[in-house]
């Protein structure tokens, strides 16, 4: 499944089954940015696999990466025969939303960057649509790099999580945010020292929408 209508409409949100049971150290990122080149892409951490049932026999069904690397994942494999019935058991969906805002691939939100070996406390709330996220602080651990630490998953619902923020940094070195349940760290290599401040641009959030649901595959 790639696609499902809801209160967004039929395109507002990409869909893929499967999902972790617990967000522990996804990563995202990028290293070496050239300024017109882009840079190497850190990728999403590996999806547990889904289990399918037929008769006695469980079956793994493993994200089909990297040969059908999609965001989110879309194709699942497995050695199951193909005339059997199966039970798959989905736990969650993984959903992306990059339509929520207007502001889509424009800078999104901007901190003042402190001295270094200083901080600032921000406790800033982002609405990231189904779910919200808190930003604590920054951080200027050196002269060329800044942390920025979060508190995800906001928003009241226990039944959504973020698995990707959707925000990035644009032409820096480099950047690595990593995820573990209900926190994150953005750490950000500076192109500009000098600079006053540092801009995260949004490509829309992809969120884990947990659940307990069967599809049967004939």
């Amino acid at each position: 499944m790639v696609s499902f209508s809801d209160k967004f409409g039929p395109s507002g949100l990409g869909a893929s089954i499967g999902a972790p049971t617990y967000i522990h150290n996804i990563i995202r990122g990028y290293n070496n940015f050239e300024e017109g080149g882009g840079g190497s892409s850190i990728p999403l951490s590996p999806i547990e696999p889904l289990i399918g049932y037929g008769g006695n026999t469980s079956y793994e069904f493993r994200w089909a990466e990297p040969e059908h690397n999609t965001i989110p994942p879309a194709v699942f494999v497995s050695d199951a025969p193909d005339d059997e019935t199966l039970t798959l058991k989905i736990p969650g969906i993984i959903v992306r939303n990059p339509y929520f805002y207007d502001a889509v691939g424009d800078v999104f939100v901007s901190f003042e960057l402190p001295a270094p070996n200083g901080q600032y406390v921000l406790n800033q709330t982002i609405d990231l649509g189904l779910q919200q996220i808190i930003v604590n602080g920054i951080k200027r651990i050196s002269e060329s790099t800044v942390e920025l630490s979060f508190e995800l998953n906001t928003g009241g619902n226990d039944f959504i999580a973020i698995y990707d923020l959707g925000l990035a940094p644009h032409s820096e070195k480099s950047y690595e945010t990593i995820i573990t349940g209900g926190t994150a760290v953005m750490t950000i290599e500076l192109n500009d020292i000098a600079k006053g401040a540092v801009d995260l641009f949004y490509s829309g959030p992809i969120l884990v929408v947990y659940g307990d649901w069967s599809l049967v595959i004939e």
